[in-house]
């Protein structure tokens, strides 16, 4: 795959970069890197023995433009060549480093600390593998490059706006998992048909039986056509909308957690915080003031 280009312009960006690393309140540091290793003896690194960086966990995305790595988990050995990214939770059980055979290694990284974002990839990432290809001119890398720049040249005007690229990040990943596993135009049309209806009105608290009489099936039915055809259980799905608009409240306004919780679905309070945190792995406490 010819990364050429996309090594040019990310050169062109790094040389003149305005910091490596932004800070968006305690813990919440995103870094950056472009790198070249030919020295094997100089470039191991091991998942579970890593220091000097939160106990919170972090995902590391790192691209190779030009030669070949190594990535290992869980037996699975993987050469990550030109067009290849790995994904990798720290901490966790991983290897990544230059192999005796590889002529170098060239690649950028981005380091970044975000619950749902760790919590949402992980999901995809057990399914579908932690080396992945990509275009580096699709709509994934676009959003990578976008928010490697970002942090490069410090364009971030707030906390809100670097979500925004995470979030752009996680969701052209989805899409590319998605695209490779399903049947686009089936799937999008059915994921953006209960999405909006789950959006018409937050507060309302919609089931799946109440979805399943809407499109006249039975609950069994429709939760397994749903599943079928988007490879997501329905109940999840519309979780993680919820979730999803709770975050998006939880970082944009000070508003109460039993009004948050009202007027996106949840019974109250109580219930926002258990579901939230059975997903999220983090209280929605712990969650906004990660963002201050």
């Amino acid at each position: 795959m010819n990364t050429d280009s996309l090594y040019r312009r990310l050169h062109g960006v790094y040389s003149q970069r305005l910091a490596v690393t932004q800070r968006y309140g305690p813990g919440r540091l995103t870094s950056v890197g472009l790198e070249r290793r030919e020295d094997p003896r100089d470039y191991v690194w091991d998942g579970l023995s890593r220091s000097g960086r939160s106990e919170a966990p972090i995902l590391i995305f790192q691209y190779t433009l030009k030669g070949f790595g190594v990535f290992e988990r869980q037996g699975v050995v993987r050469r990550v060549q030109p067009g290849d990214a790995f994904f990798a939770i720290v901490p966790s059980a991983h290897r990544y480093y230059l192999p005796a055979d590889s002529p170098g290694w060239s690649f950028f990284w981005l380091m970044i600390p975000h619950p749902y974002l760790l919590q949402r990839l992980t999901e995809r990432l057990d399914e579908s593998g932690y080396v992945q290809s990509f275009d580096p001119h699709g709509p994934m890398m676009s959003a990578v490059t976008r928010l490697f720049e970002s942090v490069c040249l410090q364009r971030f005007r707030d906390e809100f706006a670097w979500e925004s690229a995470v979030f752009d990040m996680l969701v052209e990943f989805e899409r590319s998992f998605a695209d490779r596993r399903y049947e686009r135009s089936a799937r999008d049309q059915l994921l953006t048909q209960v999405a909006d209806r789950v959006r018409s009105d937050w507060s309302a608290a919609i089931d799946i039986d109440e979805l399943a009489g809407e499109w006249g099936m039975s609950r069994s039915h429709f939760s397994h056509h749903f599943k079928s055809t988007t490879g997501l259980p329905p109940a999840r799905y519309i979780t993680d909308l919820r979730l999803e608009q709770v975050s998006r409240r939880l970082a944009e306004s000070d508003d109460k957690l039993e009004r948050i919780a009202q007027e996106t679905g949840f019974a109250d309070a109580n219930h926002l915080c258990k579901v939230f945190r059975r997903h999220l792995h983090v209280s929605p406490g712990e969650y906004r003031k990660q963002l201050t």
